[in-house]
């Protein structure tokens, strides 16, 4: 259950299926889900869905691991977004989920919710053709990521996916945004000023020409300005 992205037809790729709200086929935990959040006059314009195969197993409802496989799960469609928000630029909130079992499974469907931070919310983004595949893209070469590299990498996307949001004061969203620069171009023994480090790494992974890494250069001192402007002063 997804807020912020939106898409006309349903798309698939990695095993992961990009699904129009209004196209999810109407159940009561459908109903009941939206009902709970109070999105019923606003509803979430888009759904990830996601097909696993799970071994049978015999265990108690109070057994530690009985539902241990959703974690994974749910952090697979949490990457999903965070590979969106780098190619829309646009930032998208996960509402919550739910877990619909094939008719011989012995337990209803599972259902969990997240608090949603309504002093940020999300720009309403239509994913057309050429994002889409961009998305697949992006996500392919996500997949083929070490554990290591995903981790290091989740926190300046987590980062530029929360920047991307309508945030109130916006000056999360340059706090955000400064965070995200950092920890994607920060490393190494720190001898070196931090703000000239990020400008030279940014420019070089950006650009080739002189010129052009130039103006990222310039643009990078400004955008971290303002992000120390936000850290220091509030404003």
């Amino acid at each position: 259950l997804v807020e912020g992205l939106s898409l006309s037809t349903s798309f698939s790729f990695d095993g992961f299926r990009l699904v129009p709200w209004n196209e999810i086929p109407d159940s009561d935990t459908k109903y009941h889900f939206v009902a709970r959040q109070g999105l019923l006059s606003s509803a979430p314009e888009m759904a990830v869905s996601r097909t696993r195969t799970i071994s049978r197993r015999h265990t108690r409802p109070w057994d530690a691991t009985f539902f241990g496989w959703t974690t994974s799960s749910i952090e697979a469609i949490q990457d999903v977004l965070l590979c969106a928000a780098v190619v829309s630029r646009a930032g998208a909130q996960l509402l919550g989920f739910w877990v619909i079992p094939p008719d011989w499974a012995p337990w209803k469907a599972t259902e969990s919710q997240f608090g949603v931070n309504r002093s940020r919310s999300a720009f309403r983004e239509m994913l057309n053709g050429p994002a889409l595949e961009n998305l697949a893209s992006v996500h392919h070469g996500w997949q083929h990521r070490s554990a290591n590299e995903k981790q290091r990498l989740r926190l300046p996307m987590e980062r530029l996916n929360s920047s991307l949001l309508n945030q109130f004061p916006m000056v999360d969203s340059a706090i955000d945004l400064g965070i995200a620069y950092e920890s994607t171009f920060l490393s190494g023994d720190g001898r070196e000023q931090i703000g000239a480090l990020i400008r030279r790494r940014a420019a070089k992974f950006l650009a080739t020409d002189f010129g052009a890494r130039q103006k990222i250069s310039s643009y990078v001192k400004d955008v971290y300005k303002l992000r120390s402007l936000a850290v220091h002063n509030g404003s």
